[in-house]
């Protein structure tokens, strides 16, 4: 089975996302966001809508990524076990909080 090469363009766009994490972080505080061509063309809390939107446009390989702002909690429950794991995220940006 043959593997297919990611583009160069994909691996700049998420370059570019990684080089512009506060900017993004500020314009769309904690969503989804899908960057191509090193533009945002879709955000949103929901990743099912931003790579719906993605898809209607017909963009090939964009780079999705969640623009995590302020203090985030994730929580974990296995009732089974009676077992409750919180993770508590905590990633500050220039001029946050």
């Amino acid at each position: 089975m043959t593997q297919k090469k990611t583009s160069s363009r994909y691996w700049d766009d998420s370059d570019w996302s990684i080089a512009n994490a506060q900017m993004l972080s500020e314009h769309y505080p904690n969503q989804w966001i899908t960057i191509y061509n090193k533009k945002v063309i879709a955000h949103h809390k929901e990743l099912g809508r931003v790579a719906r939107q993605a898809q209607k446009l017909g963009v090939n390989e964009p780079v999705f990524t969640f623009s995590e702002r302020g203090i985030l909690v994730y929580g974990y429950s296995h009732c089974g076990l009676n077992r409750v794991m919180i993770l508590i995220c905590c990633r500050k940006a220039l001029n946050s909080i």
